[in-house]
């Protein structure tokens, strides 16, 4: 007989806090969209995966002919397939 209050004294008090605690938490909003402050730089961003080094090297190559600068990479032992990932990024005029 103690066990089942103690039950039911455990579940009341459960669905109790499910129902008052969203009305005790505070409402929360998403904050606005943040407008860039003027001269604050923009970029522009290329990733890609290869799992070939003559590809790698053409891409890479291109990427820095058009002004892109490396800044990520990852190596081939975080994916499945074998493939390395770059990321490259440029600054928008």
């Amino acid at each position: 007989m103690r066990n089942l209050i103690l039950g039911l004294s455990l579940s009341v008090a459960f669905i109790v806090g499910c129902v008052a605690g969203p009305a005790l938490m505070p409402r929360t909003t998403a904050a606005p969209a943040v407008q860039a402050a003027p001269g604050t730089p923009r970029w522009e961003y290329k990733c890609f995966d290869e799992n070939g080094a003559t590809d790698i090297q053409t891409k890479v190559n291109q990427l820095g002919q058009a002004g892109f600068e490396m800044v990520a990479a990852s190596s081939n032992n975080d994916y499945a397939n074998g493939d390395a990932y770059f990321c490259f990024k440029r600054r928008l005029p």
